[in-house]
């Protein structure tokens, strides 16, 4: 009796045997640095209230990417690009497939101009006022699920970081956030109907900031290069906008902007060169104290999550063309929120 044969480790298709698709990691990976640097001046405007101006920035090196380096062969065209064959040509090493390699060698940069308000407890009211002015660039964004919906992952060119480099998909321009709290007089009016309208405190945050960017991908593998993921960014029409937004969620930009690069070469359109819709939302407390006895207290809480109900939109479809070429229906439509529609809780609490 012949013993069981074990099927080939690295088997595919029609009877074909297949090849590994490696992952690996930089063996000379380098530690990521930053390097932080910051300037604030604070001045007091009253007993109670403090202005403060100031300057932050930081350096950072040796952050991590990934690539596909097994892509196929390039040839270099006279005017310094690249160009791969749109027939045939082998992988650079033809004995493993389209894997996913880690580097070590992206950067990044950020400069910001930040400012506070701040006022401590002056008759019942409280509150601080952020707001930060910033600009983020670097030439990959370690991928950040929902704080980073924009982000594609891998580089485009593998051996070009200069093609990625542009903001980051962490960037956000303009962000402003404020919060109060008040506690309304009267707690110890002695007549019950004032003391029941005296000692609510209402609370507030407001949220105001730009999107993040994201980049437009051209949907199919336009250059040819055989990569494991995807990414090639198309060109921009000449005379077009960058960042063509139209608004609202049928269509948040313009994918005519874009059209199909050659066959064989990357787009130029740049890295995260779109920004994505912003956020505004207003939360609300209403809080109540109710002395029940010396020694038991009845707290009533209500709380309000983005009141106004804001629909505040997530990131469109970002590949704009089919396979054949044609602006696919769905390019620039928008389907999700980054928030939540508006959300009221009720709480009470005995405290004895």
């Amino acid at each position: 009796m012949l013993p069981a044969l074990f099927p080939l480790g690295f088997s595919a298709g029609g009877g074909e045997a297949g090849v590994p698709s490696p992952e690996a990691i930089d063996v000379n990976l380098g530690v990521p640095a930053r390097f932080q640097y910051n300037l604030t001046v604070q001045r007091q405007l009253t007993a109670n209230t403090a202005l403060s101006l100031g300057y932050v920035g930081s350096n950072s090196y040796h952050l991590t990417r990934r690539s596909n380096l097994n892509t196929r062969i390039p040839q270099f065209l006279p005017d310094g690009d690249l160009q791969y064959p749109v027939r045939g040509g082998n992988l650079i090493n033809p004995d493993v497939g389209r894997g996913r390699y880690v580097h070590a060698d992206a950067t990044s940069t950020y400069h910001s101009v930040q400012a506070e308000l701040i006022q401590r407890l002056t008759s019942g009211l409280r509150y601080k006022v952020s707001f930060t002015y910033a600009k983020n660039i670097d030439t990959a964004t370690v991928n950040g699920g929902a704080q980073a919906r924009g982000n594609v992952g891998p580089t485009m060119h593998p051996y070009d970081l200069r093609r990625d480099r542009g903001l980051s998909s962490f960037d956000v321009r303009r962000n402003l956030a404020a919060n109060f709290t008040y506690d309304l007089p009267w707690q110890n009016a002695t007549s019950t109907a004032v003391r029941w309208i005296g000692g609510w405190q209402l609370g507030g945050i407001l949220t105001l900031n730009d999107g993040m960017p994201f980049s437009v991908l051209a949907g199919p593998n336009q250059s040819r290069d055989r990569a494991r993921n995807v990414v090639d960014r198309p060109n921009l029409r000449a005379g077009a906008s960058k960042n063509p937004i139209l608004g609202g969620a049928d269509q948040y930009f313009d994918p005519n902007a874009f059209e199909l690069q050659p066959l064989g070469r990357y787009g130029n359109l740049g890295r995260n060169t779109l920004i994505a819709p912003g956020i505004a939302t207003v939360d609300f407390t209403l809080v109540k104290v109710i002395p029940l006895s010396e020694r038991m207290n009845l707290d009533f809480r209500a709380e309000f999550f983005n009141l106004f109900n804001r629909a505040n939109l997530a990131v469109p479809t970002f590949e704009v063309f089919e396979n054949d070429g044609r602006v696919r229906g769905s390019a620039g439509r928008i389907i999700e929120t980054t928030s939540s529609s508006r959300q009221i809780q009720f709480g009470l609490k005995l405290q004895f």
